[in-house]
């Protein structure tokens, strides 16, 4: 009887080669989504074995490290005079970085969870998972600190005239939400339909600042409602379900 050869080469998403591996134990790995066939007599594993660890280890945190600097070098300048509607790009900014944050987070660990295993059936995931959990921890705190920082300043330079500040908030607000709607992969009805609902909430809020900004004795002026329906109108759809 012929003996069975270790004859199926091992190698991983950056051309790192390991030792060979038997046949049914390469289709096993592909099967259990560990790895995948690149070659008839070769597999790629979709991570690293133990071997690695460290230097994952040591990328993630020089990661985070530039990350946090990236964020840091965007901490405003107190001699810098930012308008409105600068600070309130700048919390827009925060604000998708941290969605992006917590979105890689679970992306890299769900990639770590399904690859829990070595090629040789070792468990090697368990340190990288709480490295990083700790990475992401750290640059969410860094993000979160830095919208504090904007959120204040915005407060401090809306506090002179907050009913004009308030409307120019809701304005960039809801042209943010429309081109969110714009990009996104909804179809033309119902891309249609999400922009009329946040066009009709934006002139709703904007009406409620103005009711509650006047004296009630003194009746509100039909020029001071209309003014409200110049919220920013959506740009024309293309259609792309075609």
């Amino acid at each position: 009887m012929t003996p069975i050869e270790k004859n199926i080469i091992v190698v991983d998403e950056q051309g790192n080669e390991y030792e060979a591996t038997y046949p049914k134990r390469a289709k096993g790995l592909v099967k259990n989504g560990r790895a995948r066939f690149i070659a008839e007599n070769k597999i790629c594993l979709a991570c690293p074995p133990k071997s690695e660890t460290e230097d994952n280890k040591m990328s993630d945190n020089i990661s985070v490290n530039e990350n946090i600097e990236s964020v840091e070098a965007t901490a405003p300048d107190t001699a810098e005079k930012l308008s409105a509607k600068d600070i309130f790009d700048r919390i827009s900014e925060l604000q998708r970085q941290i969605t992006e944050n917590s979105y890689y987070s679970l992306h890299r660990l769900g990639d770590t969870f399904s690859s829990i295993y070595d090629h040789n059936g070792v468990s090697v995931a368990s340190e990288e998972i709480e490295v990083i959990c700790q990475v992401f921890k750290e640059r969410e705190k860094t993000l979160m600190k830095m919208l504090d920082i904007y959120e204040r300043m915005y407060e401090d330079l809306c506090s002179g005239n907050r009913e004009i500040k308030s409307i120019e908030l809701i304005k960039l607000s809801v042209a943010a939400e429309l081109e969110l709607i714009e990009i996104s992969g909804l179809s033309k009805d119902r891309k249609t339909m999400k922009i009329n609902e946040a066009i009709d909430k934006g002139r709703t809020r904007m009406t409620d600042v103005i009711l509650h900004s006047r004296d009630a004795s003194r009746p509100v002026k039909l020029e001071e409602v209309s003014e409200v329906s110049k919220a920013p109108e959506p740009e024309v759809i293309k259609d792309t379900d075609q």
